[in-house]
């Protein structure tokens, strides 16, 4: 169970702010959405350097 906290954690920090951001001003734009996922995945990669330092990323 603790295993699995933290892929099925990390999700739902990027979903609540696209749903908060989503209901305020609309639907994102295609932009936007892709910026959301870079940014997503690198705040991912990083978290996996420092978890693991570096070396297996």
């Amino acid at each position: 169970m603790a295993a699995s906290a933290a892929p099925h954690g990390y999700p739902l920090a990027p979903w609540t702010a696209t749903a908060m951001t989503s209901s305020d001003r609309g639907a994102p734009g295609t932009a936007e959405v892709l910026a959301l996922l870079a940014g997503a995945t690198l705040a991912f990669l990083g978290l996996g350097a420092v978890a693991y330092g570096g070396s297996h990323i």
